[in-house]
């Protein structure tokens, strides 16, 4: 025979059976039917987070755009990596000393060419020493219209003089950021079910060499990722240590065609 209390107990145990069913039905209820074609047009595993959808509004808003200046927190030093910031500051000492000598007893070239070598060590080539020096014959005759030329004196200063923009990860990292998400470097952790990627979402190459942020994937009819749309800034050629876009052109691009290889990318999440 059953007690009143037993009784009580097994009813109230049913009732919140019943209780954590209703609250799960509407999870269960939001599963989606896959749906082939691109996750904006479908709204098949489209952005679904806050973060997602912010990270998505802002990459897009960047395309075409100036990836903006590097190191703005003093934290990005990758272009004065190895050195080289000391190198691009001895070449603006040597240019400033010579852009005030009276009288001047070398030439333009001259003095260019001592620039050129303040690089030897360096992996850039011939061609990118050039051009450094040639962008610090410019910014620095561009400061002197505006008074007395601040020259650097540190790596985050340095970047600024010449105006050198953001890189891949420098971009992608500081969009996600400002979006309201997390700082997700190389060595973040990856979202391993491709089921569970979503646009908003990092595209980081495994060797550490490129950095994107995901704007939409297209799915196949069983609900896997085959294609994404990124964007992605330092995307191109003219440069190298590192590769990429001259640093002080750099632009925000997109491009679509990127198929998912877990041994090529991973996918995190911010």
């Amino acid at each position: 025979m059953t007690s009143k209390t037993s009784l009580q107990a097994r009813i109230l145990s049913v009732l919140g059976s019943l209780a954590v069913l209703i609250v799960l039905s509407p999870t269960i209820a939001r599963a989606q039917t896959p749906k082939a074609g691109w996750a904006s047009q479908t709204g098949y595993h489209n952005a679904e987070t806050s973060v997602q959808h912010n990270i998505v509004a802002a990459a897009s808003r960047a395309v075409g755009q100036s990836s903006g200046q590097s190191n703005t927190g003093g934290t990005w030093l990758t272009d004065a990596a190895d050195n080289d910031g000391s190198r691009m500051r001895q070449a603006i000492n040597h240019y400033q000393g010579w852009y005030w000598s009276n009288p001047r007893r070398l030439t333009l070239d001259q003095i260019r060419a001592q620039m050129i070598a303040d690089f030897a060590g360096s992996a850039y080539d011939a061609t990118r020493k050039l051009a450094l020096a040639n962008q610090i014959i410019q910014k620095y005759n561009d400061a002197v219209r505006f008074g007395p030329v601040r020259i650097p004196t540190n790596d985050n200063d340095t970047l600024w003089f010449l105006g050198i923009r953001k890189q891949c990860l420098e971009w992608a990292m500081s969009t996600a950021i400002s979006a309201g998400g997390g700082s997700r470097n190389y060595s973040a952790g990856a979202v391993t079910d491709p089921r569970a990627f979503r646009p908003g979402m990092g595209l980081y190459r495994q060797d550490k060499t490129h950095a994107m942020l995901i704007l939409d994937i297209r799915w196949d009819s069983a609900g896997n990722p085959v294609e994404f749309k990124v964007a992605e800034a330092n995307y191109g050629s003219g440069w190298i240590n590192p590769s990429g876009q001259v640093p002080w052109q750099r632009v925000v691009g997109s491009r679509t065609g990127i198929t998912y290889n877990p041994g090529v990318y991973k996918v995190v999440s911010y």
